[in-house]
């Protein structure tokens, strides 16, 4: 971010906000590997092996005061990265929201656990790789959203219906005839736009 928010220079004429971008791009690229580690652990769990839990009702609780924790800071960033359009700070958001998402799950397996225990019913103790199965899924869902907007904005991808607007407005200029090849491109919180103008003789 602080890199990103240097200006722009003799090299770097649109500035430095791609950098912010990647960093984001990356960050997803590293969140949907952790996906697919969690789904792997999950069959792993459900059909070759069982892990042995010792669930505790304090553990459960310290679980709990981190989600809590977690929920405050996500929202935080969340808020931060909407006022500013921060990709990373999305992406950082995000990160501490799959951590609520799987402390959750940690938890509920644990609570099945020690219910499991109690009861002897040894079933339960599947519910916890198939709630991780589950989050696995919303992490995959909302990264690859995430990391789709991030590769367009790398990409430089012209906002939805933004070309049309511009062109519409700078048509409606006095002296412009016509407006064409508009050509849009997203640095940060900027927008730049290039556009080739007839005017009369």
């Amino acid at each position: 971010v602080r890199i990103s928010d240097r200006p722009a220079d003799a090299d770097h004429t649109y500035g430095h906000a791609k950098v912010e971008r990647f960093s984001a791009f990356v960050q997803t690229g590293l969140l949907l590997l952790t996906a697919l580690y969690v789904i792997y652990e999950a069959f792993h769990r459900l059909f070759t092996r069982s892990v042995h839990l010792e669930p505790s009702l304090i553990a459960i609780a310290v679980l709990a005061g981190m989600a809590g924790m977690d929920v405050i800071r996500s929202r935080a960033l969340g808020k931060v990265a909407q006022k500013y359009q921060s990709e990373a700070l999305e992406a950082d958001a995000l990160h501490f929201s799959t951590d609520v998402w799987s402390t959750l799950v940690v938890m509920f397996g644990m609570s099945c656990a020690w219910v499991g225990q109690r009861l002897g019913a040894e079933w339960l103790y599947y519910a916890d790789p198939i709630a991780a199965l589950f989050v696995a899924g919303v992490i995959i869902w909302v990264g690859s959203q995430l990391g789709r907007r991030t590769l367009d904005a790398l990409l430089d991808a012209a906002p939805a219906g933004m070309p049309e607007r511009i062109t519409t407005a700078v048509a409606g200029v006095e002296g412009v005839l016509e407006a064409g090849r508009v050509r849009v491109r997203r640095a940060g919180k900027h927008h730049f736009v290039d556009v080739t103008i007839s005017v009369p003789r």
